[in-house]
């Protein structure tokens, strides 16, 4: 055989090698594609909340004016009873009284006007003073004279004094303003809220017991957003199913439907050693009320949005782009 044969031979059998593996690669990235591509069914799963907030006392006392009761509806930041607060409010009423107080005497200037005038007055008696022993020498002792210079400079003294007092005045309206302020917020914590929007599903002290701060006054279960709880198959799991919308199917009592949308938020990183099922679970908008806690649903774990194709690809080469090169013969 001619080597010029046999390299052309050997040649042509390279390039329909590479051709068959470049055939394998597509055929596995378009099973992964169509893998991703198909809905996932989950036949049973259980609806659960998606969030459970306690309302704690603010501070120890006696709880009173509790407003609601298992199964009320409430929003958020909505006032469900408060602590007495009767210490607290004559806290601030003392408070109160200090400040009207304080701004009362801070429209007087008494003391600056009183201040004046004796200046003025120990002003002319010292001019006097001057002028009497300028006509006739020693008429008004030294002693007599340096006293009179001392209460002009004593009175002096006095008016930037009562300036004084009516700057420290002001400020000390300012501190109590604080004061009243601070006491008017001890009061606002003795009110208990609801952390959470939602339905109260257990009320733990009623009114006229006694709370300790911290303690726990009612829960609150949140129902505008369930989550749904269920198992996958590992092989699923894989495809990634994070983000994913879901649809649920609820059978309610007498014989009707609800269904409801979502998607999935959490993907267990562990498999049942047993059955190799892994937990997810989704979170499901019930704005509309249909379904509730404790309900047995099914999940429809719809296709990924987006290009279903480059996904099933990215998953076997690792995002990076698919490359063959074919050999040319000679």
């Amino acid at each position: 055989m001619k080597p010029g044969k046999h390299y052309n031979e050997f040649g042509s059998k390279r390039r329909w090698v590479c051709i068959g593996l470049y055939a394998c690669v597509v055929a596995c990235c378009a099973g992964a594609s169509a893998a991703s591509d198909a809905a996932i069914e989950v036949p049973s799963a259980i609806l659960t909340a998606a969030q459970s907030v306690e309302a704690p006392a603010p501070e120890a006392g006696v709880l009173v004016d509790l407003s609601v009761r298992e199964g009320s509806t409430v929003k958020a930041g909505q006032v469900i009873g408060r602590i007495d607060g009767a210490a607290q409010q004559l806290a601030i009423e003392q408070v109160e009284a200090d400040l009207a107080m304080a701004r009362r005497e801070s429209k007087s200037d008494i003391r600056v006007r009183l201040a004046e005038k004796e200046h003025q007055v120990a002003r002319v008696e010292l001019q006097r003073a001057l002028e009497v022993n300028s006509g006739f020498a020693n008429t008004v002792s030294a002693k007599e004279v340096d006293r009179l210079r001392l209460a002009v400079e004593r009175t002096a003294l006095e008016i930037e004094h009562a300036g004084f007092e009516r700057e420290m005045l002001a400020l000390k309206i300012a501190r109590t303003e604080a004061d009243l302020r601070l006491a008017r917020h001890e009061l606002q914590r003795l009110v208990v809220r609801s952390p959470a929007s939602g339905v109260v599903a257990e009320v733990v002290r009623h009114g006229g017991e006694w709370a300790d701060k911290g303690e726990l006054i009612a829960r609150v279960v949140r129902v505008d957003l369930l989550r749904a709880e269920g198992y996958l198959d590992v092989q699923d799991a894989v495809l990634g199913s994070v983000g994913r919308p879901v649809r649920v199917h609820a059978t309610l009592a007498g014989g009707g439907e609800a269904v409801a949308n979502g998607r999935v938020v959490f993907v267990s990183p562990e498999a049942e050693p047993v059955n190799s099922q892994v937990r997810f679970w989704a979170e499901i908008d019930n704005a509309a009320m249909k379904l509730r806690p404790g309900l047995s649903v099914s999940i429809t774990i719809l296709p990924p949005r987006g290009d279903a194709e480059k996904d099933g690809a990215d998953a076997l080469t690792g995002g990076a782009p698919t490359a063959v090169s074919l050999p040319r013969s000679r």
